[in-house]
C-alpha cells in the first residue's frame, strides 16, 4: 500500500461524491449502512453519531471503518465491541481522534490489519502501541500529520508491522526514527514531506526495506551522498520520488541499480532529462504519466 500525490486527489474527488450519496459500497450515514448492510464496504462515522448499535454486525462485508472528528459524547467502547464481530473489517482510521487513552477493548479487533491516526497528535502513542499489541493481524500502521518529532520506543512490540505511513510530520527526527525502526522488519516506509537535505545514514539500518516514498520532501536530498546510502539498502525494490520538483537528476541515481521502480512524477523533467535518467536506470520501470 502506497499514499502518492495522485491518491490525495483521488481521495479528496472521493470525498466530495461521498458526502452527497453513496456508491460502490461506501457509506457515511450509519442508519442508511445499515439498511443496506449487504452492499456496505466502507463506512465514515463523524460528529453527528452517538456510537455504532449491534445491528452493525449485519454489514458482513464491511472493510474498513473511518472515526471523523467524533463528538465528547460518543461511545467507542460500544462501537469497538459491535465492530468486532465484523470478520471481513480489516481498516480502522481514526481521524481527528481525541481519545488521548486508548478504549479498553481496542485490541478485541483482532481480524483488524491497518489502524491509521490522522492529525490526532493529543494521544498517548505509546499507550495505544501497548493495546495494538495484541492484534495479530496488524501489520500496517499509518501516522499521518501527527506532529511527530520521535517515535514512541513502544512501537518496537508490534512485532509483525511492515508498512508505516509517518507522512507530514516534518519535525520527525529521522536518525532517531530509524535507530528506533531498525528492531522491526519495515518492508515499506512513507516519509513524504519530511525535512531533510540528505538521506541519513541511519536509514541502511532497515535491512528488510523493500518500498520507500519521499514525496514533497522540504530539502535537497537529490546529490551523491542521497543515493551512496540508498544504494546500501539491498531489499529496495520501489522509490517514490513524486513531487519533488529536481528538474533534473544527479547521476549518481545510477547506483541504485538494483531498483525495479522508480516513480518521479511531479519533478518537472524535459525530454532531455528524462532520457538521461532512463540512460542511468536502464533496468528499471519508470513512472512519469505527470510531468510537472
Amino acid at each position: 500500500m502506497k499514499i502518492t500525490t495522485q491518491m490525495y486527489i483521488l481521495t479528496f474527488f472521493s470525498f466530495l461524491t461521498f458526502a452527497t450519496f453513496s456508491q460502490d459500497g461506501r457509506y457515511k450515514n450509519v442508519a442508511e449502512a445499515i439498511a443496506n448492510a449487504e452492499e456496505v464496504t466502507e463506512l465514515w462515522v463523524s460528529s453527528d453519531a452517538d456510537s455504532i448499535p449491534e445491528t452493525i454486525r449485519a454489514c458482513k462485508n464491511l472493510e474498513s471503518i473511518r472515526f471523523n472528528n467524533l463528538k465528547p459524547t460518543f461511545d467507542i467502547q460500544r462501537a469497538i465491541l459491535n465492530l468486532s464481530a465484523l470478520p471481513n473489517l480489516k481498516e480502522v482510521h481514526f481521524w481527528n481522534f481525541k481519545h488521548s487513552e486508548p478504549p479498553s477493548n481496542l485490541k478485541n479487533l483482532s481480524q483488524v490489519n491497518h489502524i491509521e491516526f490522522y492529525n490526532s497528535p493529543s494521544i498517548k502513542l505509546d499507550k495505544y502501541f501497548e493495546t495494538l499489541r495484541s492484534m495479530p493481524k496488524l501489520d500496517m500502521l499509518t501516522l499521518r500529520d501527527m506532529n511527530l518529532t520521535s517515535i514512541p520506543l513502544a512501537i518496537v512490540k508490534l512485532k509483525n508491522l511492515k508498512y508505516l505511513n509517518l507522512d507530514n510530520n516534518d519535525q520527525l527526527i529521522l536518525p532517531e526514527t530509524f535507530n528506533t525502526l531498525a528492531k522491526l522488519k519495515i518492508e515499506e516506509l512513507n516519509l513524504s514531506s519530511a525535512k531533510f537535505n540528505t538521506v541519513p545514514t541511519e536509514i541502511t539500518q532497515l535491512k528488510h526495506l523493500k518500498t520507500l516514498t519521499l514525496e514533497m520532501i522540504q530539502g535537497k536530498f537529490n546529490n551523491k551522498e542521497s543515493y551512496t546510502t540508498l544504494s546500501n539498502l539491498k531489499k529496495l525494490e520501489c522509490l517514490n520520488l513524486q513531487g519533488n520538483f529536481f528538474k533534473a537528476f544527479d547521476p549518481s541515481i545510477a547506483l541504485l541499480k538494483k531498483l525495479k521502480r522508480i516513480e518521479v512524477d511531479g519533478n518537472c523533467l524535459n525530454e532531455d532529462e528524462f532520457e538521461k535518467l532512463k540512460g542511468y536506470l536502464p533496468n528499471t520501470e519508470i513512472q512519469n504519466e505527470m510531468p510537472c
